[in-house]
């Protein structure tokens, strides 16, 4: 039988969003102090490998104060197409989001004499990140770029036309970049998005998969920082004046 700590450990774990710092986990444990700070790393990562959990940041990231989400790994879902599959037989929701594109606006696109390169938005990419920091402000949730509002596949094409987004791998580093740039604090919020791209119906998608932090996560636009958050299938910002609101019930 495990010792009553790492039962703790494991109930708060299981219980839903569990974060804290390695110093904290190590109290719980009641690791013996003679252990050193190395020794009692190495104890937790040992005991969380055991249990398939996984923490963000990455153990290998931070220092031992630094606050970490604790949670159990997901089961692995093949080359992702059927989950994407079981995604697109739902509407958009509180955790589910659905994007044409990362930088292109497609109904000026679709106007005469309009070529891709002229097409670039800063408002088409800032409702992907914002969606991104409101899903982490809330309870997480699937992001899915390159499908229409009503679940037609569009595919990356478009965005595959840029020079600086002309393949999946730049893709991926101009997307994570995004999150760096306009995320305050980008650097550990992308240690919360995965990303995988996967084929469907002939196109290739962008899944992203985004967990809910503890810290709040705000969107930089115009020299201002910007809170947002998920109602039902919508990202909303939330105003000055909802603030103490807000946290009352996010924290409650």
């Amino acid at each position: 039988m495990l010792p009553v700590g790492f039962q703790k450990l494991v109930g708060l774990i299981g219980a839903g969003r569990y974060e804290a710092s390695l110093t904290e986990i190590a109290d719980l444990l009641e690791l013996e102090s003679e252990l050193g700070v190395l020794g009692k790393v190495a104890k937790i990562r040992e005991f969380l490998d055991s249990i398939g959990v996984q923490t963000i940041p990455s153990l290998d990231k931070g220092e031992v104060d630094t606050i970490r989400l604790f949670r159990f790994r997901p089961p692995a879902f093949g080359d992702g197409q059927d989950i994407i599959e079981r995604i697109l037989q739902t509407d958009e929701s509180h955790n589910v989001e659905f994007k044409s594109t990362l930088r292109i606006d497609l109904k000026r696109l679709a106007q005469a004499g309009q070529t891709v390169d002229q097409c670039k938005s800063d408002e088409v990419q800032h409702a992907v990140i914002k969606t991104i920091a409101a899903f982490m402000n809330s309870s997480g949730g699937q992001l899915l770029i390159g499908v229409a509002d009503d679940h037609s596949i569009v595919g990356l094409d478009y965005d595959l036309q840029l020079g600086d987004t002309a393949s999946p791998d730049k893709f991926e580093l101009y997307f994570r970049n995004c999150i760096t740039g306009k995320i305050k604090d980008g650097g550990l919020a992308n240690d919360f998005i995965s990303l995988k791209f996967v084929p469907i119906q002939g196109k290739t998608i962008a899944f992203v998969e985004v967990l809910p932090r503890g810290p709040l996560t705000f969107v930089k636009k115009n020299g201002q920082y910007l809170l947002y958050r998920r109602q039902g299938n919508r990202t909303t910002q939330v105003d000055i004046s909802e603030i103490e609101e807000y946290l009352r019930v996010r924290w409650a």
